[in-house]
């Protein structure tokens, strides 16, 4: 039974923390090491992990001020041990049999294989709120470059060798650094699909950090922006991911009530990427979501 490192980074959420840890712990798949970065907690995390590392299995790692969750995680994986690495953030939870049903799949797999990630569930005040099930397999680079098209961070476990190949998350990005990794993975490496809902992801709390206020919006910016230096070449060869990437943008723009700078960045950058027809077809399709994002501004909190 090969060794599972489950990486949590965790900031102030002690509560939320203590439900992931157990989620861990409940596991039917027995061989894994708990591997936590607490990322300047001061609302007694920190005391909590010093008692949970006493358990053999659980390795616990301090930053002493917040450094964001790219640092924390990458704290915990330049000390995993195992030959898989799991994802887990702190204010989820796993179901019981995830890691019995998605690790074999991975020692299965040929080498072409890096990645299977898995359904997962969003709950609002303890309530069903909607479902994740992509299905998609294989080479999915092109489709990643403009959108996370998988399963989210708590739903993916990788083989060890791939940390090896593509590194560590980047921490120049505060937002969508988990899509960004899985990103430079899929660009190495095919990934597969579990068609099981193996995780649940708690939303609308206040301090999570895809809720949109203008903070959190300017890191979106922020990421769009640096992902279209990143993997500039790809882009390239890919003119409708490029495009469709560029709308991302504008829709960014449009939640933050800056309607001038998306009709300026629509017309002055998207617009280019492709013939004016596919350009004119895709922007119809979207339409409906630029619009949403629009009256949605009004929601942001400033």
């Amino acid at each position: 039974m090969s060794l599972v490192s489950i990486v949590i980074p965790t900031h102030n959420r002690l509560a939320m923390l203590e439900n992931a840890v157990a989620s861990v712990f409940a596991q039917t798949y027995e061989n894994w090491e708990l591997l936590i970065t607490s990322d300047g907690s001061s609302d007694g995390t920190n005391e909590y992990l010093k008692k949970l590392s006493q358990n053999p299995k659980v390795k616990v790692f301090f930053n002493e001020k917040p450094s964001g969750a790219s640092s924390a995680r990458n704290l915990a994986l330049t000390h995993a041990s195992g030959s898989f690495i799991a994802f887990l953030d702190d204010d989820d939870v796993w179901m019981p049999e995830k890691l019995a049903i998605q690790v074999p799949m991975l020692v299965a797999s040929d080498d072409k294989v890096g990645l299977v990630y898995a359904w997962m569930e969003y709950y609002r005040d303890g309530k069903l709120d909607k479902k994740h099930s992509p299905t998609l397999e294989g080479d999915v680079y092109p489709e990643m470059l403009w959108r996370q098209a998988i399963g989210g961070c708590p739903t993916i476990i990788i083989k060890s060798e791939v940390v090896e190949k593509v590194g560590l998350f980047n921490e120049k990005l505060l937002r969508g650094n988990d899509g960004d990794y899985w990103r430079r993975i899929s660009k190495h490496y095919h990934v597969i699909c579990c068609r099981q809902f193996l995780a649940k992801i708690n939303i609308g709390h206040d301090d999570r950090i895809s809720e949109n206020n203008i903070n959190n919006l300017l890191k979106v910016e922020y990421a769009f922006k640096e992902r279209l230096k990143t993997f500039e070449e790809d882009f390239a060869r890919f003119p409708e991911a490029r495009f469709r990437h560029n709308l991302k943008i504008v829709e960014t723009y449009l939640l933050m009530g800056e309607f001038v700078k998306a009709l300026q960045y629509f017309f002055g950058t998207a617009w280019g990427s492709l013939s004016p027809r596919k350009s004119l077809m895709i922007s119809l399709s979207q339409g409906k979501r630029l619009l949403s994002c629009a009256l949605q501004s009004r929601s942001v909190r400033r």
